[in-house]
């Protein structure tokens, strides 16, 4: 009885071949081992094929080999740059997997494996160098995956379609808000409430200034503050007081001689003025208001004091 292909057709460029297993390896350790690489839809293990006739003489230790089939080529890509890793004490080969590892031969012999471990080592020790290109391969390999899906499943035209869907629905819920209100508004007369309720509070305010008399209190208290003032002023004849003091400082011979001097320079500035513009004292630049007059008499008059 024929086996089935494996990996199943149509995957073996998204699953990679396994060598050099410990004979204690099994499905969830490679699981395990493989499973940061990415999605692992399919595992298979089993023991790998005996000697050749060139290798029967020779101690060869037992061994396993494995198939791993990944959900992606980025996967594998990954997973290939394993080469050599150590699992269960093991250096593992990480390669490409056969078109049908079931078939006769699909296995790797002992002499191409050989050789084909002795040109992973040379690989290996180049590795390093090489290790972005291969990083720069499983991009490349997530991007094909990912075109794939958006071709496959149309991934940014869905988008597209949600983002209009979600604009539309704000407008539609912001629409439906406002003609709520009108609604509410219309049924209970919320806006006229709202006035009436402004307006109850001017009421309110008028009421309470008629009721308490506030404005006419506020008035009576400046009346009072002015009569107190006048009260003081005859009490304790402040304005009397003051009167005295300048008239005293006008006696003084110091202010006397200040204000001498200060009128003697108001006459020549007004002499100045009119030797260079010109003109009579009538139409000067102080014919307005006249020239500027000191008097030295003190302000007797209660209304002068006042002012």
């Amino acid at each position: 009885m024929t086996q089935e292909p494996f990996p199943p057709k149509g995957t073996s460029h998204r699953a990679v071949l396994v060598t050099n297993l410990s004979p204690e390896t099994k499905e969830d350790s490679l699981e395990d081992f493989f499973s940061f690489c990415g999605k692992i839809t399919n595992i298979k293990v089993r023991e790998a094929q005996p000697p050749s006739e060139e290798q029967e003489g020779q101690q060869i230790p037992p061994s396993k080999e494995a198939i791993v089939v990944f959900e992606s080529r980025s996967a594998q890509q990954v997973a290939l740059l394993l080469n050599n890793a150590v699992l269960l004490e093991r250096h593992i080969t990480v390669t490409k997997a056969p078109e049908d590892w079931n078939a006769a031969g699909a296995t790797v012999p002992p002499t191409q494996r050989r050789m084909e471990e002795e040109t992973t080592s040379e690989q290996t020790t180049r590795s390093r160098s090489s290790m972005a290109e291969a990083f720069s391969e499983s991009l490349r390999a997530i991007a094909d995956d990912v075109k794939d899906l958006n071709e496959r499943h149309k991934i940014l035209e869905t988008a597209k379609e949600l983002s209009a869907a979600a604009r539309e629905q704000a407008s539609v819920a912001r629409t439906k808000t406002a003609e709520r209100f009108e609604e509410l508004d219309s049924k209970y007369h919320i806006r006229e409430k709202f006035a009436e309720a402004a307006d109850k509070g001017k009421g309110a305010a008028i009421e309470l200034n008629e009721r308490l008399h506030i404005t006419e209190y506020a008035k009576k208290v400046a009346s009072a503050g002015r009569e107190v003032a006048k009260d003081i002023d005859s009490r304790f004849q402040v304005s009397e007081h003051a009167s005295r003091l300048k008239q005293r400082a006008m006696e003084n011979e110091g202010v006397q001689g200040l204000l001498s001097g200060v009128k003697s320079l108001s006459a020549k500035a007004t002499d100045l003025y009119r030797s260079k513009f010109g003109g009579s004292k009538g139409d000067s630049a102080s014919s307005g208001s006249g020239e500027y007059e000191l008097s030295e008499n003190p302000v007797n008059s209660s209304k002068e004091r006042n002012a």
